[in-house]
């Protein structure tokens, strides 16, 4: 996964947007943590960055989707769990924006793991739509 965060050619091109996602991510670690310590503030970190993106005249929208485990050892049900970030639309591609992603880093792999917050194209384990259960019941 490529994080625009790493790249000067996007920091320069959208600076007031890398520096809200990185004021709201560091907020969010000062309260919480990081890691799975932002389990469940999905919802509360990514509507604030909602608010102050909108606010630097971009298009964009909170999105309810899914997170797919690569490993599914510490899911209790279901291999997936519920997940919210911001998709940012620009005149050629949609940005995904995510203040939380990595409270699902632990069951995913090492090239899969957030490591912080995340802006780039979506990562193959995220879904819109809710994904097929890969745990089988006994």
């Amino acid at each position: 996964m490529e994080n625009l965060l790493n790249s000067i050619e996007f920091q320069s091109k959208h600076n007031r947007m890398v520096e809200k996602v990185q004021r709201i991510r560091s907020i969010a670690e000062s309260r919480h943590g990081i890691k799975s310590d932002l389990q469940g503030c999905c919802i509360e970190y990514n509507s604030l960055l909602l608010k102050e993106i909108k606010k630097l005249g971009y298009v964009c929208e909170i999105i309810e989707g899914w997170c797919q485990y690569d490993y599914c050892e510490g899911c209790t049900d279901r291999s997936y769990d519920a997940h919210t970030w911001v998709d940012v639309h620009l005149e050629n591609e949609t940005l995904y924006i995510d203040i939380t992603g990595d409270q699902f880093d632990w069951g995913l792999l090492d090239e899969n793991k957030f490591n912080g917050a995340y802006i780039g194209g979506i990562p193959e384990f995220m879904s819109y739509e809710e994904p097929v259960n890969q745990l089988v019941e006994e």
